[in-house]
């Protein structure tokens, strides 16, 4: 079961979303949209799939969300055509999200090898090695990852020069430029992305 956030005013008259769609998902409501903002300051990485709001909201949130996170309009639309529409937008994104690996404004689609950064609307398609290599470094974000644990995952035991190495994590870098995610050498450790 997916978590919604839905975005309403308590005092609108009729039927209020949330009741409409409590049974059906997991959900978060928010009064108001500065409300929503600072809860989106507060996490980390983790983002709504889908926000249900009214369109007066569309472009505000079209602004401060990222651009996976799908909003979906309340106005016009009948309970259970709001429920198919969110479940279906859900199960799409059940599919995709094995794939999709986020820290900060970088996105990593490890199926596509893509590399998105957002705020400076770049997209990088990326080496097998190179979305391996990020794939990895986002998994253990904020720790060292040693540098024989890179090379043995991405050569499995084959010997490689250690400047090969040294050449993915540089064009890495080079990619990550722009964006709020830096990759460092630790030195005698290894690596580690902040």
């Amino acid at each position: 079961m997916g978590v919604i956030w839905i975005l309403e005013n308590p005092n609108t008259a009729g039927p209020r979303l949330v009741d409409q769609l409590m049974g059906a998902f997991a959900v978060r409501a928010f009064a108001s949209i500065e409300s929503l903002e600072i809860v989106l300051r507060c996490m980390t990485g983790a983002h709504p799939s889908v926000v249900v709001a009214s369109d007066i909201y569309h472009d505000r949130l079209r602004y401060i969300l990222p651009a996976s996170v799908k909003i979906l309009a309340s106005d016009g639309n009948s309970p259970e055509g709001l429920t198919r529409s969110v479940q279906a937008i859900l199960s799409r994104c059940d599919k995709a999200e094995q794939s999709i690996l986020k820290f900060r404004s970088v996105t990593l689609n490890t199926r596509q090898r893509k590399l998105r950064v957002e705020g400076e609307d770049i997209e990088f398609d990326l080496p097998s090695k190179e979305s391996e290599i990020l794939a990895i470094l986002i998994a253990h974000r904020g720790r060292v990852v040693a540098r024989n644990q890179l090379a043995d995952v991405l050569w499995s035991g084959t010997k490689v020069s250690a400047r090969t190495l040294d050449s993915h994590i540089s064009r890495l870098r080079q990619k990550l430029d722009g964006s709020d995610v830096t990759l460092e050498a630790v030195y005698g450790a290894g690596y580690i992305l902040r």
